[in-house]
């Protein structure tokens, strides 16, 4: 039987841009229990319910011990309940700025003895929470276990502001924006950059490479002989660890010899991509070999020559891969006439 506890761990968060932008600091317990809490919402939801959440697993699941899971869920319920967050929006109808606040949630309920917490989102919250599609309202997802063991409210925070951009795959911030972002332009520890890059980038860059799906990097530019811009490159784990096995595998000779081979010298193809389609293309070829003398580069650069006089073909890698796997007779019949 599967336990609540292991059905969090593949509930997606899922939060209007807006929303990530928003300013207003929560602490790691407030973060990770909201978290929690917008992961309970179904894409099927049209308003907000009562989402009943079972306390001792709940508290197992954001890392709390047993003998403190009560009394800290119940401080970070009651903190919760009074911050606020603001939310900047562009009104095309005034064709002005508009800063609007909002709690957080609303009705909480907690009987004692019975390990159960009843809490609902704050009604005015459904525009950045419900019904969220992607041309409409720009948004960002990811499963909430990512956050999980991240132990600085900063590094969560980050976390939220690079995933919004890992298809970008960096994204810009003047430093007093970002330190604005994070609620801490007021702080005079904070004031001397290395103070700020020592407590807050680098334990980000350190938590959420170690413990969550991207890996982060950061440069820092200036203005005059001040710091006045961080620049951060995100990197799927996914690719970058896809990355490291081809280079594991192949050396960056190999590499340019097999792009040749297949006649893709000219493509706009990356490295991985070629590898894949080479791979896929020596396995169908093993196939064939017993009735034709196909190599894989042969293979190859035939369906990419074909590939190439086909119009207004968009994605060419994912049109390419396709017809090596399912157009195998068109790519034999021309190898076939050509004298192989």
């Amino acid at each position: 039987m599967i336990g609540k506890m292991d059905l969090y761990k593949d509930n997606y968060v899922v939060k209007a841009n807006q929303f990530i932008q928003a300013k207003g600091r929560l602490g790691v317990l407030e973060q990770k229990l909201l978290a929690t809490l917008i992961s309970e919402i179904r894409m099927e939801d049209e308003d907000f319910k009562k989402y009943r959440l079972d306390i001792k697993e709940v508290g197992e699941f954001i890392g709390l011990n047993s003998g403190e899971v009560y009394t800290k869920i119940r401080e970070a319920i009651r903190s919760l309940k009074k911050k606020s967050i603001e939310i900047e929006r562009y009104n095309p109808d005034t064709q002005r700025l508009e800063w609007e606040t909002f709690g957080l949630i609303g009705y909480t309920k907690i009987i004692e003895g019975i390990g159960y917490i009843t809490i609902r989102i704050d009604p005015e919250l459904k525009p950045y929470l419900l019904a969220i599609k992607g041309e409409e309202t720009p948004f960002t997802k990811y499963l909430v276990k990512n956050i999980l063991k991240l132990n600085s409210s900063y590094s969560i925070r980050i976390y939220e502001l690079l995933k919004q951009y890992e298809k970008k795959r960096s994204r810009e911030f003047k430093l007093e924006e970002l330190k604005d972002l994070l609620d801490v332009t007021e702080e005079k520890s904070y004031k001397r950059f290395d103070n700020f890059e020592r407590r807050i980038l680098k334990k980000a860059e350190e938590e959420i490479n170690a413990k969550t799906d991207i890996k982060i990097s950061y440069k820092k530019e200036k203005t005059g002989r001040k710091i006045s811009e961080i620049i951060f490159k995100i990197i799927p784990k996914e690719e970058d660890e896809d990355q490291k096995v081809l280079e594991a595998l192949t050396s960056s000779n190999e590499r340019d010899e097999i792009r040749q081979k297949c006649g893709l010298a000219e493509s706009n193809f990356s490295d991985k991509q070629v590898m894949e389609l080479y791979t896929k293309s020596v396995e169908i070829t093993d196939n064939l070999n017993d009735m034709f003398n196909i190599t894989p580069y042969k293979y190859i650069s035939k369906g990419y020559e074909i590939m190439l006089k086909q119009k207004d073909v968009k994605y060419k890698f994912s049109y390419l891969k396709k017809l090596l796997e399912k157009g195998k007779a068109t790519i034999i019949t021309e190898l076939i006439e050509e004298g192989i």
